[in-house]
């Protein structure tokens, strides 16, 4: 399973429509397995698999696939009949043509749309007039499930352009770089909207109904993880990091990674930057994951989960994991897992 994880406002906001019709939202939370202060503490993490949990409680208790965060539901099996209607498309064109149609039939508080040009094709996602819309969450999932759909239909990453947003930048924006695998973005546009090449929406279908159906059965986390992410050079990269820092706990530097992957360090480090991550972010990311995790064990002191980690000594371990948390690991520990744990520094 993904051992990714994503920010905390993500999930307020996810809850933000379950919230407003009075359901109890860290009840929801916790059901999901999420430590129980995730809605007040912006800079901790859930990892995909209960993000997925989230979605499908949240998805069957409302009877809307958009969470109720917009003025008419989504109800279940939206989706499914979407992905029924598209997976007989010979190409991606095909595909977003029938996304676009069948979506635009539901009137939603969205209109879909395609615009093409000499090089590039825009799928937009435009509010309809008189829509409400809670917050911008929506919009990202619809987005994200739009684009990853598309990239398992061909069972490869596909590039975007650019991305544009038709509200302000959020204060969690660096996770958009996950979101869509580093695209360019562009905030406060007129609508929502993905910008495609041309070539690559010339691009086969190559899954059929069966693919369809186990698909299916996975979703979102088929989606929120996608599952062809293995092929990627940055998560090939981060798998090695992670076997590196659990068996010796120390993340070799870009050289040894080059050397790893046959690559010169500057191919190396293009490549990535293209991905839109670093080789220093995949580091951090792989650390910062691992702490969490180990956090969590209360037979693990802090010395020793430092060690763990590579860090020379507890007190880097603290400034960083307070860096990436907002807490120290102590104050982490007594939050998220209790006060019968055992102390960390």
């Amino acid at each position: 399973m993904s051992r990714l994880s994503i920010a905390a406002p993500f999930v307020v906001n996810m809850l933000a429509g379950a919230k407003n019709k009075g359901h109890d939202i860290s009840k929801l939370a916790a059901d999901s397995g999420m430590p129980g202060n995730i809605l007040t503490s912006p800079k901790a993490r859930v990892s995909f698999e209960q993000l997925s949990r989230l979605n499908n409680s949240l998805a069957s208790l409302l009877d809307d696939e958009g969470y109720g965060l917009t003025s008419k539901p989504q109800r279940q099996g939206t989706f499914k009949l979407c992905c029924y209607s598209a997976i007989h498309a010979e190409t991606l064109e095909q595909a977003v043509e029938i996304f676009a149609e069948f979506y635009n039939l539901m009137e939603l508080d969205f209109i879909h749309s395609l615009e093409y040009d000499q090089d590039q094709v825009k799928y937009q996602l435009s509010r309809r007039p008189g829509a409400r819309i809670d917050n911008s969450y929506i919009i990202e999932y619809t987005l994200l499930v739009i684009h990853r759909t598309l990239c398992w239909m061909a069972n490869t990453r596909i590039p975007l352009i650019k991305v544009d947003l038709d509200y302000a930048k959020p204060r969690y924006s660096a996770e958009y770089a996950y979101v869509f695998y580093g695209a360019p973005l562009a905030f406060n546009q007129g609508s929502n909207a993905l910008y495609f090449s041309k070539e690559k929406l010339k691009l086969q279908n190559v899954r059929n109904f069966s693919h369809l159906k186990a698909f299916l059965r996975q979703a979102p986390l088929t989606l929120l993880s996608q599952g062809i992410q293995a092929d990627y050079l940055s998560s090939q990269i981060s798998r090695w990091l992670e076997i590196s820092l659990a068996r010796h706990h120390e993340l070799p530097n870009v050289s040894k990674a080059s050397e790893r992957f046959g690559l010169h360090p500057q191919t190396l480090k293009n490549k990535l930057k293209v991905a839109g991550t670093s080789y220093q972010d995949l580091k951090i990311k792989v650390r910062r994951t691992m702490a969490t995790n180990l956090i969590a064990d209360p037979n693990l002191s802090g010395e020793a989960i430092a060690f763990q980690l590579g860090f020379s000594e507890p007190s880097a371990f603290i400034r960083a994991f307070k860096a990436w948390t907002g807490l120290t690991p102590l104050a982490y520990r007594k939050t998220f897992f209790g006060a019968k744990v055992a102390p960390v520094a």
